[in-house]
């Protein structure tokens, strides 16, 4: 029959005072109770996410790598560590979940995301994963921590030093910052005005015809692209404004100027055509 307690203190009158097991039950039997000691028990389980590479340049259908690590930080096994990352695709070879990790092990998986239209508009990726897993102690989580800044470079001490997410702000929370990674914008509307013909022989009252061509040709997508010309009258039928414009689209309009005697007395004809539009 025990004569301490769990913090070793004495027990008075230990064979008619009936302490507990080590699961807090008792069998009813002052004069055997076993002697327990308590271990103090710290299920941790800690994510860490890096930005690895970005091929090509950065842009559409480029690929961004990233490496998970996920380490049990804590002093008892987990089992079934279950880690997902709905913004990325994990290696198809990575065994999910882990079955077992015993204190201070480290498994570490790939990830990858295509860049997206999407991703390049909003200038940023925004990239966190999650290890989900059993304990002694009952279920566990964490949410990764970026080990990389949005160039790439490592983050000192990151579970201390909280990094912005991609808007550019903050949570409060250094442990789970998001890995980030910057996407350069490049914004262009091109409009190109084209004489294709002239009626008549070019005097009062003869028309002449243009083609403006309007091409985004810039990496982001552009909206309400609204053509004018204060000289030319646009064909009614065209759709104006534009209401989108992906990169690399053309858009072409044909626009008409009736020759007037102010022209003939100018000896010519100037004409410009303008785009306004809206980007990200």
């Amino acid at each position: 029959d025990t004569d301490t307690d769990t913090d070793g203190d004495p027990i008075l009158n230990n064979e008619t005072v009936e302490t507990p097991n080590g699961s807090g039950a008792f069998n009813g039997d002052s004069t055997d109770d076993p002697t327990v000691t308590m271990i103090v028990q710290n299920s941790l389980v800690q994510v860490t996410k890096s930005q690895v590479s970005v091929s090509g340049i950065g842009g559409e259908g480029d690929v961004v790598t990233y490496s998970i690590t996920v380490t049990n930080t804590g002093n008892t096994t987990l089992t079934d560590v279950l880690v997902t990352d709905v913004n990325a695709v994990l290696d198809p070879a990575f065994v999910n979940p882990i079955a077992a990790m015993l204190p201070g092990a480290t498994e570490t998986v790939t990830a990858t995301h295509t860049i997206s239209q999407q991703d390049i508009n909003l200038g940023y990726i925004e990239n966190s994963a999650i290890a989900n897993g059993t304990s002694p102690e009952g279920p566990l989580m964490d949410v990764s921590d970026t080990d990389t800044d949005t160039d790439g470079d490592p983050v000192l001490n990151n579970e201390t030093v909280e990094t912005p997410n991609g808007d550019g702000t903050f949570n409060g929370d250094s442990t789970d910052d998001p890995t980030v990674t910057m996407i350069v914008q490049n914004t262009v509307v091109q409009v190109t005005k084209s004489q294709v013909s002239i009626s008549g022989s070019g005097g009062e009252g003869d028309m002449i015809t243009y083609t403006i061509t309007v091409t985004n040709t810039g990496n982001t997508t552009l909206t309400d692209v609204f053509v004018t010309d204060a000289n030319a009258m646009l064909d009614p039928a065209f759709v104006n404004p534009i209401a989108v414009m992906l990169p690399g689209s053309v858009v072409a309009v044909e626009a008409t100027h009736t020759i007037t005697f102010t022209d003939v007395n100018a000896g010519f004809v100037e004409n410009s055509a303008i785009a306004n539009g809206t980007s990200p």
